[in-house]
């Protein structure tokens, strides 16, 4: 089977078949499955207008520039979309099995163990809006597999270069994004820098991100 590329301004897959499948730059591997509709491995059901929103421009021929800015974000081009938090990336983590890097910094705001590896599982949006309404920052306090970890911690960070390590180990799809990010500045012009007020902020996201493909 047939598997296409596409890019910017090529995407609304005229050419192609139900049963079709196509490299999308921030879901990977898709397969058409109906007149507006697709899914992907971690994606059951998407419709033309998810699959539209997320495009960007690939070439796999063609890495960034040295002196290039990077704003990583889930609806830039790759490869900046796929260095998002959001893209699924699959890892596996002191033992629990994450879906993408949003799922599993969505979980820590969760004590019960049992939900906090359900939210591991999810992806993107989900993850996100799983999350968003805890109120961790009450109190600054935050869980692992049933124990608390303080937001500012030497712990909370060494959970967070697991967490990093084994996405960067165990994910091809995320190593290549960051291959393909050549000598790029990163940024991340959506995130925060307030500790107190979020689970990663920029700096912690950026370094890591910066000190994993110095890896490579």
């Amino acid at each position: 089977m047939r598997i296409y590329k596409i890019a910017q301004g090529q995407i609304r897959f005229i050419d192609l078949n139900i049963g079709d499948q196509f490299h999308h730059p921030y879901y990977g591997i898709a397969e058409k499955t109906g007149e507006d509709t697709y899914k992907t491995e971690q994606e059951p059901e998407l419709t033309i207008l998810n699959i539209e929103d997320n495009v960007g421009r690939y070439d796999e021929n063609n890495e960034n520039d040295e002196g290039d800015v990077m704003d990583i974000g889930s609806g830039a081009g790759y490869p900046a979309a796929a260095l998002s938090n959001f893209s699924p990336h699959p890892f596996t983590v002191d033992g629990v099995a994450c879906a993408s890097m949003e799922g599993f910094l969505q979980s820590v705001k969760y004590s019960n163990p049992e939900m906090q590896k359900h939210v591991c599982t999810l992806v993107g949006k989900k993850a996100k809006f799983k999350g968003k309404k805890k109120k961790w920052f009450r109190d600054q306090t935050l869980y692992w597999l049933g124990q608390p970890i303080e937001r500012r911690s030497a712990e909370y960070q060494e959970l967070l270069d697991r967490a990093f390590g084994a996405m960067f180990e165990q994910s091809d799809s995320f190593r290549n994004a960051l291959k393909a990010s050549g000598n790029a500045t990163f940024t991340h012009s959506m995130g925060k820098n307030d500790e107190s007020r979020t689970v990663l902020t920029n700096r912690e996201f950026i370094r890591r991100l910066t000190e994993l493909r110095n890896r490579l």
